[in-house]
């Protein structure tokens, strides 16, 4: 398999496939060319791994509360158009129930309620197909990769990535961020095998 390498100022990267990112439980947010490409390869095994994310459903992110009922209502009555804003909420719950697979709640509970009736504590909701989630997407709708019962991810396979050659583009830039920076250096460098410090010489 060929290996990722990356380099900024201060650091030079090689994936050495030790796994470590893959145990650390971090949330890998799935990108609308991640879904294009695994479709093109008709890489299905790859789907039934993939979930909605649950903060992006969250009542907090679409300013709603939880009434008596355990339907989802607007915090404020003082924003334009509540009533438009209703029936998208609706639209998109519909959509929600209709195009995934509800299979219980995950290993680490949420605080907070989901815009799905009576729904909280992390749900794991599979879409039903590629295009299920581009079509989320464009309603605005985050998928994530589905950790297993540890928290590790679910392509690690005896310590290594079973998905390496077009495994998402969050862990293809992994170890550093969107601005090609490490967000954390000591814990990423003490976490990550193939992550070296350049000599101070080079600098």
């Amino acid at each position: 398999m060929k290996s990722t390498s990356m380099i900024n100022e201060k650091f030079e990267f090689k994936c050495v496939q030790c796994g470590e990112c893959c145990r650390a439980g971090f949330k890998v947010t799935i990108k609308k060319e991640d879904v294009k490409l695994w479709k093109e390869l008709e890489k299905s095994e790859i789907l039934e791994h993939l979930k909605l994310d649950p903060e992006c459903i969250s009542l907090k992110e679409f300013n709603y509360h939880m009434d008596k009922d355990g339907s989802a209502v607007m915090k404020s009555k003082m924003l334009t158009n509540s009533n438009n804003l209703n029936v998208k909420l609706n639209n998109l719950v519909d959509f929600i129930h209709k195009k995934h697979d509800y299979q219980g709640s995950g290993s680490y509970p949420l605080d907070y309620f989901t815009i799905i009736p009576n729904m909280r504590n992390n749900p794991i909701l599979i879409p039903k197909s590629y295009e299920i989630i581009l079509e989320g997407m464009k309603l605005g709708l985050n998928y994530i990769i589905n950790l297993d019962s540890r928290g590790f991810c679910p392509f690690l396979k005896l310590n290594s990535c079973i998905i390496h050659e077009f495994k998402p583009f969050d862990c293809k830039r992994f170890p550093f961020g969107y601005n090609g920076n490490l967000r954390n250096d000591n814990y990423f460098l003490a976490l990550c095998k193939g992550l070296k410090r350049k000599n101070s010489n080079e600098l």
